[in-house]
């Protein structure tokens, strides 16, 4: 956390010199992406971290039915403004973090699938494109990944979202659900 703080800290120019020899060659550019994409994440939740795990803690399980959970978090989305939000609630460090982990992954969306689901969810605000970007891909796992699919982020069987209790989806959309319609944090 402190590293993603420091590193945030410089001006935009300087972190962004930082991270290019992450990116490298052709063979390590994935790997260097991630790195990238989770020093992101850490620098959007650096300022959060104590509200964001005194939440969390305090959390209560309840059994909610993830397409319960999955409806819940498209329609909070419908309900949620953008631009009034964001440029009120975030300093300019935060949206040049968002501008350039969204530049990034823009054409490599799969790229979410290899971060942590609770630092992913921690960090991004539901009005971000960002948001929209992951939400994307979860959806995606939704209408068009088969079974057999290597691009599929489960083996659960059947098409219905209910089908999705101990897998990668079902656990992206619980943090999803806990960080955004459950204890909501600013």
């Amino acid at each position: 956390m402190s590293g993603a703080s420091l590193i945030f800290g410089a001006p935009k120019e300087q972190w962004i010199r930082v991270f290019e020899p992450l990116k490298g060659s052709a063979e390590s550019y994935q790997s260097g992406l991630v790195e990238i994409m989770e020093l992101c994440l850490l620098g959007l939740i650096s300022r959060r971290w104590n509200l964001l795990i005194e939440g969390f803690m305090s959390h209560t399980f309840d059994f909610i039915p993830i397409s319960k959970q999955y409806a819940d978090l498209h329609q909070f989305l419908q309900g949620t403004s953008r631009d009034e939000f964001q440029d009120t609630h975030l300093d300019l460090e935060e949206k040049d973090i968002l501008e350039y982990a969204r530049q990034s992954l823009q054409s490599k969306p799969y790229i979410l699938w290899l971060l942590p689901p609770v630092l992913t969810a921690a960090a991004m605000r539901p009005w971000s494109a960002l948001f929209d970007i992951y939400l994307a891909e979860i959806d995606r796992q939704f209408r068009e990944a088969l079974p057999a699919d290597r691009f599929r982020k489960c083996t659960c069987r059947g098409d219905g979202i209910d089908q999705h209790r101990n897998c990668e989806i079902a656990e992206r959309i619980q943090c999803l659900y806990t960080f955004h319609i459950r204890q909501p944090l600013q």
